[in-house]
């Protein structure tokens, strides 16, 4: 169905309750299906915890609807002029770090001007 008047209303209504499992410190934005997880936290690693938990949460929620994520990297937005470092998997895969992620044709630059 690929393609059809129904298919974007049909995905929304298999997707809803994704939300059930993202921490109230999260903020997820969808669109079509392109998913973005967002935690502002003055801390790097409260947000990594945070994260953390609602990657963990949604990974059970694919596999229960037998989905698969396919999530290659984050990125880590901060005011401090010290190296920002943080880990987040999905299952075992780690994944990478991107100091210029692009997301819905957007690009964004995290690096520092002197």
């Amino acid at each position: 169905m690929q393609g059809g008047v129904l298919s974007p209303a049909l995905f929304l209504i298999y997707v809803n309750d994704v939300k059930e499992h993202v921490s109230r410190k999260v903020c997820l934005t969808l669109y079509a299906d392109d998913l973005a997880l967002i935690s502002t936290e003055e801390e790097v690693g409260t947000a990594k915890v945070y994260l953390q938990t609602t990657l963990d949460g949604i990974t059970r929620w694919a596999d229960k609807w037998g989905l698969q994520i396919n999530a290659k990297e984050y990125t880590i937005f901060s005011l401090s002029t010290k190296e920002q470092r943080g880990k987040l998997q999905i299952k075992e895969h780690t994944l990478d770090k991107n100091n210029s992620p692009s997301y819905l044709g957007v690009t964004f630059d995290v690096e520092k001007s002197s």
